[in-house]
C-alpha cells in the first residue's frame, strides 16, 4: 500500500547562526528606520525578509511510502539421506505447495536450497540467507528435511520462529554406523586406534548387535556392541600406503536403507625409520653418491661399511693396535639382518667374508620380505661376484662373464617407460650423459628398466617372494653427479630405487587408485601390461558398471565416473580394488 506524506523543511545555505545573526542586524536597523521615521521602510523590510528566506531555502517534500512485505524462508534439505525411498518427491511436493501458499499471502518468499552432495547444513544455509534482511521484516522459516542435519545454533539468535516438516514415513526404522575416529597415520607393524558407534532409530529397542571390522580388504574381527555405546578397536598397521577401513553393522529388519549401514574411510600406514645397511667394497666414486643420498634422507638411518682390509692381509701390529676394525659378518648377516629393510652391496666381492651360509640367509631374508639392490662393475663378472653362490637365485640379471668399456647413453626400455622408478623422470634421462663400462648380463627374472650399449640389461627390478631385489650394472652413475657431459638424474634414480625396494606405495608398478574431484570419482590404474585396461566399479546401491578407461601416459590408465551419489565406491580392475567415499553419512 502507498501513500504520501507533504512536509515543509529548510535547507539553509549558510549556517543558521550566520542567519540569525543578519537577521538581529536587520531587526535592529528597521527599528532605526522606523523611529526615525525614514522613507521607503516597507520596501527595506521586504527585501530584508525575501534574503533572510533565500538564506533559509525553505522547500515542501512530499514523500510516497511503501510498505515491504514480510520476509519469509522456505529451506530445502537435498542432501543424501532426502534421496531415500519417496523423501525426495515428498519434499519437493511439500515445496511446491508452501510455495503457492506464501507467495498468495503477500509475503516475500525466499527459497534456499542447500545439501546436495555432501552433509546437511541446514541452518548455516538459513542463517545466511537472512544475513542481509532487518530482524523486523523477517515473518519466519520452513525447514523440509528429513531431521538428519549436520550444523546447529541458529536458532538461539533468529528472529522470528522456525518451523520444520520432516520427510519419509512415521515410525521408518533404520541403523547406521559411524565411525567417529580414525587415525590419519598410523606406524607399520603398530597398533592404530579406531572409533565407532551404532545408531539406531524409529525403535525404542536396543538389543545386541554384530559389527564386522576390515581393514585392507581382510576380516579383521567380528564384534558384538549396543547400539549408542561408542566402542574404540586397536589394529595393527601391516603395511605402508593408504589403507582403507571397512565397519558394516547387521541390517536391521525393515529399515529404510542399508546404505548407511557401511562406514568407510582411510589412513596412511607409514614406515618407521628405514634402517639401511651400506656395504662398500672397492674404494670408488660411487660410494660416497649412495652414502650421500642415504644419509640426505630423514626418514633413512643408515650403517655403512667400507671394507678396507683383506682377511688375507698380514699385520705385524697386535689386533688390538690396529685402527680398522673387524667387519661384523655374522652380527650383520646372521643375528640382525632382519633389522634391516634394505641391504645394498657396492662393488663388493666375496673374498671370503660371506660365507655360503650367510649368503643363503640373505636369500632367505629376501624370500621373506627384505631387499638388496647389488651395483657394481667389473666385480660383477668375476669369480669373486655375488652373482655366484646361493644369492645368484634370486638376482634378476646373470653374469657372462664380459664387460663393456665403451661410451653409451642409458636408455628407457618399454618397461621403463612404464615403471613408476623411471617413468618420472624418463626426460631427465633422455637428456643425461653418457656411461663408460657395462657388465654383459642376461635376463633371469623380473623387469628390465634401463639398458646399455647394444640394449643389454643395465638396471633390472624383481620380487622374490614377499622381498625385492636390484642390480645395477654399471658402476658409473657417480659421473652424472659430477655433471659429466651434462649429468644426470643420478639422485632421483638411486632414490627411487631404493625406496621401490623398500616397498614405497607410490612406486608399486601395479596400482589402483580413486579420488573424488569435482564432484566426480577419478580413477587411475597403473600397470606394466601391454593390454588395454578394463576396470568397473560397484556404487552404493550395489549395481556394478564398466568404467571407460583412457591411457594418458605408457602404463597409465584414467577412468571418470560423474553424477555421483553420496555413499562409498569399490572399484576393480583385475586383482586390484580400492575404494572411495563421497559425500557424508546418510
Amino acid at each position: 500500500m502507498e501513500q504520501a506524506v507533504s512536509e515543509l523543511v529548510f535547507a539553509p545555505a549558510v549556517p543558521m547562526a550566520v542567519i540569525a545573526v543578519l537577521a538581529c542586524v536587520a531587526a535592529g536597523l528597521l527599528a532605526l528606520g522606523l523611529a526615525w521615521r525614514v522613507r521607503g521602510m516597507t520596501g527595506r523590510v521586504a527585501a530584508a525578509v525575501i534574503v533572510l528566506l533565500a538564506l533559509l531555502d525553505p522547500r515542501v517534500m512530499v514523500e510516497e511510502r511503501e510498505e515491504l512485505p514480510d520476509v519469509a524462508f522456505l529451506v530445502v534439505d537435498e542432501s543424501g539421506s532426502q534421496q531415500l525411498a519417496t523423501r525426495s518427491a515428498e519434499t519437493e511436493a511439500a515445496a511446491l505447495a508452501l510455495e503457492r501458499d506464501i507467495r498468495t499471502s503477500g509475503a516475500e518468499l525466499r527459497i534456499v536450497r542447500t545439501g546436495s552432495r555432501d552433509a546437511s547444513p541446514v541452518f548455516a544455509a538459513l542463517r545466511q540467507a537472512a544475513a542481509d534482511v532487518a530482524p523486523g521484516r523477517i515473518a519466519g522459516a520452513l525447514l523440509l528435511t528429513d531431521g538428519r542435519v549436520d550444523d546447529e545454533g541458529v536458532l538461539e539468535t533468529f528472529p522470528a520462529p522456525v518451523h520444520a516438516l520432516i520427510s519419509g514415513q512415521r515410525g521408518e526404522l533404520d541403523r547406521r554406523v559411524r565411525l567417529l575416529r580414525v587415525p590419519t597415520f598410523g606406524i607399520v607393524r603398530e597398533k592404530a586406534e579406531i572409533s565407532f558407534t551404532v545408531e539406531e532409530s524409529g525403535t525404542d529397542v536396543r538389543a545386541p548387535v554384530e559389527v564386522e571390522i576390515r581393514m585392507d580388504r581382510l576380516p579383521v574381527e567380528s564384534v558384538t556392541v549396543l547400539p549408542g555405546i561408542t566402542h574404540t578397536m586397536p589394529v595393527t598397521v601391516g603395511r605402508a600406503g593408504s589403507i582403507p577401513v571397512e565397519i558394516r553393522v547387521s541390517a536391521l529388519p525393515g529399515e529404510v536403507t542399508e546404505r548407511n549401514n557401511l562406514a568407510v574411510s582411510t589412513f596412511e600406514g607409514v614406515r618407521g625409520r628405514l634402517r639401511v645397511l651400506l656395504v662398500s667394497g672397492t674404494p670408488h666414486p660411487a660410494a660416497r653418491v649412495w652414502r650421500n643420498l642415504l644419509r640426505a634422507d630423514p626418514a633413512v638411518d643408515l650403517v655403512h661399511f667400507t671394507i678396507l682390509r683383506l682377511t688375507e692381509s698380514i699385520d705385524l701390529a697386535q689386533s688390538d693396535e690396529l685402527s680398522l676394525i673387524e667387519f661384523p659378518v655374522r652380527r650383520l648377516f646372521i643375528d640382525e639382518i632382519d633389522q634391516f629393510d634394505l641391504i645394498i652391496f657396492d662393488r663388493y666381492e666375496r673374498r671370503g667374508y660371506l660365507p655360503e651360509g650367510h649368503l643363503a640367509n640373505i636369500a632367505r631374508y629376501v624370500r621373506q620380505g627384505g631387499a638388496i639392490l647389488v651395483a657394481g662393475g667389473g666385480e660383477l663378472a668375476g669369480v669373486q661376484g655375488l652373482s655366484g653362490g646361493p644369492i645368484a637365485e634370486i638376482l634378476p640379471l646373470s653374469p657372462t662373464g664380459s664387460e663393456h668399456v665403451t661410451a653409451y647413453q642409458p636408455t628407457l626400455t618399454d618397461d621403463g617407460h612404464r615403471h613408476p622408478v623411471t617413468a618420472g623422470i624418463a626426460a631427465a634421462i633422455g637428456r643425461a650423459g653418457p656411461w663408460y663400462r657395462l657388465v654383459e648380463t642376461r635376463s633371469r627374472s623380473g623387469r628390465t628398466l634401463l639398458a646399455g650399449t647394444s640394449g643389454l640389461p643395465l638396471l633390472a627390478l624383481d620380487r622374490v617372494g614377499e622381498g625385492r631385489v636390484g642390480l645395477l650394472a654399471s658402476e658409473h652413475a657417480w659421473l652424472w653427479s659430477r655433471s659429466h657431459d651434462g649429468g644426470g638424474p643420478h639422485r632421483e634414480l638411486f632414490r627411487r630405487i631404493a625406496h621401490w625396494l623398500m616397498k614405497e606405495p607410490d612406486l608399486e608398478e601395479e596400482a589402483l587408485r580413486a579420488s573424488e574431484q569435482e564432484g566426480s570419482l577419478a580413477v587411475t590404474r597403473r600397470t606394466l601390461a601391454d593390454e588395454t585396461v578394463a576396470a568397473r566399479v560397484v556404487d552404493p546401491e550395489g549395481r556394478e558398471t564398466p568404467v571407460e578407461m583412457v591411457e594418458i601416459a605408457p602404463g597409465l590408465w584414467q577412468g571418470v565416473v560423474k553424477d555421483t551419489s553420496p555413499g562409498h565406491y569399490r572399484f576393480r580392475s583385475g586383482d586390484l580394488e580400492t575404494l572411495a567415499i563421497v559425500g557424508g553419512t546418510l
